[in-house]
């Protein structure tokens, strides 16, 4: 056991809560609550930030505090609740947005991309004018990235705010597949038989035929889908539900199960409901982001439905960490798996593995034990590309892992003594406030040996969740080592200062320190040292730090050609502009295109160092920290 009397153990009481939204040193990884409508019909911003736990507000039109009434402008967050604010968009060229929202990743592996991604879409802000006539496009371009993120609530919202006759069948098929996943049937039967009439496009003949049957026109219902059958669209699986409820209670037989291999749509979601029928796990396998959300969400639904809902939900981006862990806490376990939890759970991959594994390490009675069911998560999640998520699901249980101090023992009151007369009371040379005694010394904290040596794997678990905070206090500790002679502790050091050097925005580029963590890079071969190297260098000179040249020196003799992807050079001189004009909205924009799909972790060291440095000059440090501790991660640190 090793004993600390460290004042930075103590950091943990002011930690801030693992899920904070939108916190300035925490990436969120759950959306933040909207800000709600108006009881009138408009409304001015700014709006006042939602409490935790209000619902989503009713429909309505609604108008910004800005110059004009655009409907591509309206959000549901302000920077009063967690948005950017409604000027990010003041300079950039409409035409830009249109041309370059299609083209932004969702951040599907990084939480970081994926927190500036919801601002941005989510964010009420005046766009742009002119260059084109479709005074939707931007709107548009926004619902169709919400829709590939699982966004289906927010999209519901966001259509509340804007005029309701839409034109455009694109937007009207989004509207009615958010109102169908939040279970608004009637509002979502009005806008999709309103959008028949307008376009009559044979995409709406499903929704149709199911919304008359709905408003008990069986007739009508069953018109519609043989113009379905005759136009060759529809598949088994509608005809089948459609079919089991147009029929009277009495003559219906076994309810419909979904045969076969076509997405789980939220129209047949719906109607699958209604019907009572089944929602097996098979038919997850090719749902979309936005229904996977809906079914984790669905309270009607069996528990193990929701579980794998949430894992491919949350694997995809669409759900948060704070979702997921309370999927996990929801499942019912078998006893016998929580007495060898790590070997239970290597024969149950998914869901279910990963809810026992997180239930043994919140339930484990002692930091040994759960420490060994944490690095069985970490492996997992290593192994099969979720180490960011994991670390995130079970930050409550790494935090745990360092022991609160020991409060001291109050010091007992001094005996009370008989007050002097006045004219015989001595002088004091310091006034009577000043008289006190010094505060007691804290406890010493007990450190198992087993959990000192793993501090690498702890702290790096802390930082990719974001408890910068814990993750100090850990290095404190090893930092008092290395600092009394220990040679393991040194080395460890050495390992996690790249890490805490990043997200930390108190720590500083140390010459001693970067030489030991070189040193330490020996066992790897020339060309995997200096990419390390170069990585490492790019990231901290995009976040400002200065590396001297003699260190980039260093690596020329192992600096060989990468096959790293660029994005196009006018994308990537568009970023430095738009930062240097302090267009944010445009600089975000822009920063998510060329990271793309594959994230800060495989991006070009000098174009990562780029996007780094434009965040952080649009006021965005912090999710420029977050993006490079990514990056480091990813990239084996």
């Amino acid at each position: 056991m090793h004993r600390f009397t460290l004042a930075a153990v103590a950091l943990l009481a002011a930690t801030a809560p693992a899920w904070a939204q939108f916190d300035p040193t925490v990436v969120p990884s759950q959306p933040a609550k909207p800000a709600p409508l108006p009881e009138s019909a408009v409304q001015q911003a700014p709006l006042d930030a939602a409490q935790p736990g209000d619902q989503l507000p009713a429909q309505g039109v609604y108008q910004q505090g800005l110059d004009s009434l655009d409907p591509s402008s309206p959000g549901i967050l302000t920077q009063a609740n967690g948005g950017f604010p409604g000027t990010m968009w003041q300079g950039s060229d409409r035409r830009a947005l249109v041309a370059l929202m299609p083209r932004m990743p969702i951040g599907k592996g990084s939480p970081a991309m994926r927190s500036l991604a919801e601002r941005l879409l989510l964010s009420e802000a005046q766009v742009p004018e002119g260059g084109s006539k479709n005074i939707y496009d931007v709107f548009q371009a926004r619902v169709d990235r919400l829709v590939a993120a699982g966004y289906g609530a927010e999209i519901a919202d966001l259509f509340g705010r804007v005029p309701d006759k839409i034109p455009g069948a694109a937007l009207a098929h989004a509207r009615v597949d958010a109102l169908l996943l939040a279970g608004s049937a009637d509002a979502a039967c009005d806008e999709a038989l309103n959008a028949n009439q307008r376009s009559e496009e044979a995409s709406w003949l499903e929704t149709v035929a199911y919304c008359k049957l709905l408003k008990g026109d069986a007739n009508g219902a069953g018109f519609t889908a043989d113009m379905l059958r005759e136009t060759g669209a529809g598949d088994p699986d509608f005809f089948a539900l459609l079919g089991w409820l147009s029929q009277p209670a009495e003559a219906r037989g076994d309810k419909p199960k979904l045969a076969n291999s076509v997405p789980l749509t939220p129209l047949k979601l719906a109607m699958l409901k209604a019907s009572g029928s089944e929602v097996a796990v098979a038919t997850l396998e090719q749902a979309s982001p936005i229904v996977l959300v809906a079914v984790a969400n669905d309270k009607d639904l069996p528990s193990e439905v929701k579980l794998e809902a949430a894992e491919r939900a949350a694997r995809s981006g669409a759900i948060g960490a704070r979702d997921l862990a309370a999927a996990y806490a929801g499942v019912t376990l078998n006893a016998p798996d929580l007495v060898d939890p790590v070997t239970a759970a290597a024969g149950q991959p998914g869901g279910r593995g990963g809810a026992l594994l997180y239930q043994a390490a919140m339930q484990a009675p002692d930091a040994v034990t759960k420490l060994k069911i944490l690095q069985a998560i970490w492996a997992r999640a290593k192994a099969d590309g979720s180490y960011l998520l994991a670390a995130r699901v079970n930050a409550e249980a790494t935090k745990s892992l360092l022991p609160a101090p020991a409060a001291p023992e109050p010091a007992a009151p001094p005996p009370e003594a008989a007050e002097p007369a006045l004219e015989d009371a001595p002088l004091s040379l310091v006034p009577d406030a000043a008289v006190v005694e010094p505060p007691p010394a804290p406890e010493p904290v007990e450190i198992p040996q087993e959990l000192v040596a793993a501090a690498p794997d702890i702290v790096r678990a802390l930082l990719a969740a974001g408890e910068v905070e814990v993750a100090r206090a850990w290095y404190a500790i090893i930092d008092d080592q290395a600092s009394g002679g220990d040679a393991n502790a040194t080395v460890t050091q050495a390992q996690l200062w790249p890490l805490m050097v990043v997200a930390d925005p108190e720590s500083h580029f140390d010459e001693p320190l970067f030489d030991g963590w070189w040193r330490n890079q020996s066992s790897l071969g020339s060309a995997d040292r200096s990419r390390r190297g170069t990585v490492l260098m790019a990231v901290l000179e995009g976040l400002g730090q200065s590396v001297p040249q003699a260190f980039w020196g260093g690596l020329y003799m192992g600096a060989e050609a990468a096959d790293v992807r660029m994005p196009p050079l006018p994308v990537w001189r568009g970023l430095n502009a738009a930062a240097q004009a302090g267009r944010l909205g445009e600089t975000v924009l822009l920063s998510l295109v060329i990271l793309g799909d594959p994230g800060p972790g495989k991006a070009n060291p000098a174009v990562l160092a780029d996007v780094l440095k434009a965040l952080s000059k649009v006021g965005l440090e912090h999710d420029a920290r977050a993006l490079a501790l990514e990056a480091l991660i990813d990239s084996g640190f």
